[in-house]
């Protein structure tokens, strides 16, 4: 893989500073940017695409992330997205393609591509940029254990978090069901979390398996509203089971905490949603420095944190929840209220 080297790095433009001639007021000036490739790095960017999917990294933050070193499109680098139409299966095979025809450094936007390319030797640099943790998808992160040339950033997706939200919302709250996926190492993960962090929450969890849709979900649905719930939580990976869950939660007037925007507006009570663009960001950095000349196994992943706590007031009012001032200052709210529009 060409490497770009940058002819002044940061630390020297500012050890030039101190040492110059001029007043100690003098500002040191931001460092010039890259040189100019002969031929643009080819970026090759594979998503799970299909149905649009909150977990998916946009592409326009890995963008940001690159031009926050001055490393622009078209001159620096050259993006190619090859979107897989949410077919996992031909994940490999677009892969092996995209090396073959030159590309520089691949980026995977999405956790399930991740899993489906975990075990493979890729050839090329690879970034992640994924909602979850990459552990659950097959990739370790010490040097000796993690595929050659991987590193990424990630957001561990809520889970201590979301049960605090949950009693600072229910302050009653004692008993939480968890509706997670069993198919979906994720989704498994996500409710492990969740079960671990409970006690430190002062909750008992009762984590039922509801599938991912791709069968008749009624009964396991049935089954986590069949004893008193105080709350319910969503994990990733529900796929179709999320709709009829949020519609039975609806009818015994059990608030739903999800993990994103779209749950929220579909009928969950709120969520803390991972701040996608942060992540997308700190994964267009790591392409930056990997085609700067770092070894990818040289950086540690990169565990972004940063949530958006959201609330519906719409469904609030169903439910009977008061929203305090103070909740409403921490979450961004959605539906509008009674007496204004919805937004």
């Amino acid at each position: 893989m060409r490497a770009l080297k940058t002819t002044r790095p940061a630390w020297l433009l500012l050890l030039l500073g101190l040492c110059s001639c001029g007043t100690p007021t003098d500002p040191v000036g931001p460092s010039p940017p890259p040189p100019v490739p002969a031929a643009p790095y080819r970026v090759v960017v594979l998503r799970l695409g299909g149905e649009s999917d909150p977990a998916e990294i946009p592409v326009s933050s890995l963008k940001e992330g690159m031009k926050l070193f001055q490393f622009t499109e078209g001159s620096h680098y050259r993006l190619e997205t090859i979107d897989l139409g949410g077919d996992l299966e031909s994940a490999p095979e677009r892969l092996e393609r995209a090396v073959r025809d030159g590309s520089d450094l691949i980026v995977v936007t999405h956790p399930a591509v991740l899993r489906a390319l975990a075990s493979r030797e890729v050839g090329r640099p690879l970034v992640f940029g994924i909602v979850g943790d990459p552990l659950a998808m097959g990739v370790k992160e010490a040097a000796a254990q993690r595929p050659p040339g991987v590193t990424g950033a990630f957001n561990p997706l809520p889970a201590a978090g979301l049960l605090t939200l949950v009693k600072f919302h229910l302050p009653g709250a004692k008993r939480v069901g968890v509706a997670f996926n069993g198919a979906d190492p994720l989704s498994v993960s996500h409710k492990d979390a969740l079960v671990g962090e409970s006690q430190k929450a002062g909750l008992e969890v009762v984590a039922v398996d509801v599938g991912g849709g791709e069968g008749e979900p009624s009964a396991a649905i049935e089954g986590l509203f069949g004893e008193p719930r105080d709350a319910v939580c969503l994990t990733i990976g529900l796929g179709a089971s999320a709709s009829p869950l949020l519609e039975r939660a609806a009818r015994a007037k059990v608030p739903v905490f999800g993990r994103d925007e779209d749950q929220v507006r579909e009928g969950a009570f709120a969520a803390e949603a991972p701040k996608v663009d942060q992540i997308g960001l700190e994964a267009g950095r790591l392409v930056y420095r990997i085609l700067a000349g770092e070894a990818p196994t040289d950086i540690p992943f990169a565990r972004i944190d940063g949530v958006e706590p959201i609330v519906n007031t719409k469904v609030a009012e169903a439910l009977g929840i008061e929203l305090s001032p103070s909740a409403l200052r921490i979450s961004r709210a959605i539906g509008g209220d009674p007496s204004a529009p919805t937004d």
